[in-house]
């Protein structure tokens, strides 16, 4: 008997998740109203108060409309809710919704490219704005609008075009021209974390917010690079993901980013024979990684789409996608 952790909730919980069953799945129609507190307590063996909370709960997901002395009415999710409701939806009495997933998938692809986009762009402007507090040369504009990074820095080539040691690439020397040691992901960055668990706050640890950033890169390919385990991988890459997003500095693909992530985990078991190729091609973040911490916009998104669209497309096409 395969037997399943307890998950504690409280009664108004249980409450909330029944209702919001109902009303995702369409047994509750929009437009419909619910019975009145009493008759809800009385048919579910519960509290008035309890019935309270959850209704409260689940006007604030959008799915009721609350009136006071009047009948509690069904809204129509669709025009209503937020992106809360996505893990509801993409899983349905144990079973992937196709539809959902497909949508969730569509999301990714369109995102992912400008996310990093966006993250490379502010590299860029990071490490200006580290170069003019420090008098060293930054990553000066290109004509076509580029970030040229110095390529001891980030991309591997030197500004006279000679092969230097890439911050991302493992096995790499990880020495200047003078001899010295320098960091590589092999040999790791002092960055903004210490030796604490927590990993300490940032703003009382060295290191500019552009070290951060590619510290954090180049630990989550590292990650990618060692592990094997295809779900495991897919929670690495969901990482890498995760700072690429805090790199961009956008408050709103941040939400959209944790939403949904709290959709596809449930569903990582099920994705893992899919997602294997893109979750499996290290060399792939890599470059993606590389790209970011050069400040190179144009490029971190065609390496963001190179990265996402074998995957996506193989996976909508699976779930009968257009």
């Amino acid at each position: 008997m395969a037997l399943q952790p307890v998950v504690k909730r409280s009664v108004s919980a249980d409450v909330f998740e029944q209702i919001a069953a109902d009303v995702l799945s369409g047994e509750l129609a929009p437009g419909s109203t619910l019975p009145s507190e009493r008759q809800l307590a009385e048919a579910l063996g519960v509290s008035r108060p309890a019935v309270r909370e959850a209704l409260q709960r689940l006007a604030a997901a959008g799915l009721v409309a609350v009136r006071q002395g009047d009948a509690t009415t069904v809204l129509d999710y669709r025009r209503g809710a937020g992106l809360e409701v996505l893990p509801r939806l993409l899983i349905r009495e144990g079973m992937l919704e196709p539809a959902v997933a497909r949508s969730i998938l569509e999301v990714r692809m369109h995102n992912g490219p400008k996310v990093a986009e966006l993250a490379a762009a502010r590299m860029a402007a990071l490490d200006r704005e580290s170069a003019r507090a420090t008098g060293r040369s930054g990553l000066p504009e290109r004509a076509d609008g580029e970030a040229n990074a110095s390529e001891s820095r980030a991309t591997g080539r030197d500004n006279r075009g000679h092969d230097e040691p890439n911050a991302t690439q493992p096995g790499m020397t990880g020495r200047d021209n003078r001899g010295h040691d320098e960091p590589n992901a092999a040999q790791p960055v002092t960055t903004s974390r210490d030796n604490r668990a927590d990993g300490g706050s940032r703003a009382a640890e060295p290191g500019t917010e552009y070290d951060h950033v590619r510290a954090d890169l180049e630990r989550a390919v590292a990650a990618l690079t060692a592990e094997t385990d295809p779900v495991v991988l897919q929670r690495h890459a969901l990482e890498f993901w995760n700072h690429v997003v805090d790199a961009a500095d956008s408050i709103v693909f941040r939400l959209m980013f944790n939403m949904l992530r709290a959709a596809y985990e449930p569903a990582l078991a099920a994705l893992a024979p899919v997602m294997s190729a893109e979750v499996g091609n290290a060399e792939g973040y890599r470059e993606l990684a590389a790209a970011i911490v050069a400040g190179r916009p144009k490029k971190a998104a065609d390496k963001a789409r190179a990265l996402l669209e074998p995957a996506t497309t193989a996976l909508i096409e699976a779930l009968g996608g257009r």
